[in-house]
């Protein structure tokens, strides 16, 4: 019987080593895809600082969700602490602990290319995927707005993944360049105007963060947050439920959308974008139809 306990014991023992090995392989790999660096092409190098331009920044700000995660006065928050990760919407001000040093190629690398400033990728919740998508036009006015803000000093701890986090990235379960799009910017945005294709082009930048990227539907991004529901519904509504559900917040039948809904930025977007916007997801409605 001692005999039999004891190789129980042995083989419990090279189990247990092997499974602190293979979590130590794994987690070697996980910080090896944190140090990687990255190069990005095509940046913009200078900003216009007219009224005009940094008044459309702010407007395009407030509808790309800057502030939705970096705080209103986008001085930064602490979004996410979880076992895995420690995400901060860092203080994107120029007051102490904010952004004063920046270059403009700094902004262009972290807003379209997901890229910090020393080259290693934001964390995947940055959805520089998306912005990626914005035209040099509108990456230089949101620019000169945040290079025109007033100061806030507000220190903030670096966002950080956690040892689990960091096992989860070396097991592929994580993907650490998720927001990184260091090709250079593909095709220009479709013309201004109440089209399908310019709804489809705003929708790719802005709706996909939380409904996910076929727009049918996607997990919260954090424990506390609801899940982003499937659009294609809101396709089904009527022009003026639409414009209700973006503007203030209310779907039909006077249903209050949930907090996270960031109806108050998107008020500030046009009719012509809320037109081509509901344009486009009525052939969602139409699809999920047949």
């Amino acid at each position: 019987m001692q005999r039999v306990l004891r190789w129980i014991g042995i083989i419990l023992l090279i189990l247990v080593t092997l499974v602190l090995l293979g979590v130590t392989v794994v987690y070697y790999i996980g910080s090896s895809k944190l140090d990687r660096t990255y190069e990005a092409t095509g940046m913009v190098e200078d900003v216009p600082g007219d009224s005009a331009s940094i008044a459309e920044g702010s407007r395009l700000a407030d509808i790309y969700g800057c502030r939705s995660c970096h705080g209103d006065n986008l001085a930064g928050t602490v979004m996410i602490d979880a076992p895995p990760f420690f995400v901060v919407a860092p203080n994107l001000t120029p007051g102490a602990g904010g952004t004063a040093d920046y270059s403009v190629i700094d902004w262009d690398r972290a807003i379209r290319f997901g890229i910090k400033r020393n080259g290693r990728a934001v964390l995947p919740v940055m959805p520089s995927k998306s912005y990626h998508k914005l035209t040099d036009g509108q990456v230089r006015d949101l620019i000169a707005f945040l290079k025109s803000m007033a100061p806030v000093d507000h220190n903030l701890p670096a966002s950080e993944l956690r040892p689990l986090g960091t096992v989860l990235a070396g097991a592929g379960a994580i993907d650490i360049a998720a927001a990184v799009s260091a090709l250079p910017r593909g095709e220009d945005a479709p013309p201004v105007g109440r089209t399908e294709q310019y709804g489809r082009y705003l929708a790719s930048i802005t709706c996909v963060v939380c409904h996910g990227a076929d727009l049918r539907g996607m997990e919260p991004h954090g424990p506390d947050e609801p899940a982003g529901p499937d659009l294609a519904p809101a396709g089904a509504w009527s022009l003026e439920m639409f414009v209700a559900a973006m503007r203030e917040g209310v779907a039909p039948g006077g249903r209050k959308l949930a907090e996270a809904m960031p109806s108050k930025y998107f008020r500030h977007m046009t009719d012509d974008e809320l037109v081509a916007l509901h344009i486009f997801l009525k052939t969602l409605a139409e699809k999920s139809v047949d």
